[in-house]
């Protein structure tokens, strides 16, 4: 059962990621982490492109 917890951004850097148009965009973390299982390899931190749009990675 997947779930969503609050982390803290500390120690985590901004990613690349390719938003809806197509673009290479500098995403920023959001503080949240999708957590699919109780596997850490399992876990994704959130991040938010400058168009809104979300990204899952680590």
């Amino acid at each position: 059962m997947a779930k969503f917890v609050e982390i803290s951004t500390e120690g985590i850097f901004s990613r690349t990621f390719r938003n809806e148009k197509g673009n290479t965009d500098l995403c920023k973390p959001t503080g949240r982490e999708l957590r699919e299982s109780q596997d850490p390899a399992d876990w994704w931190v959130e991040y938010e492109d400058t168009l809104g749009g979300l990204h899952y990675g680590r």
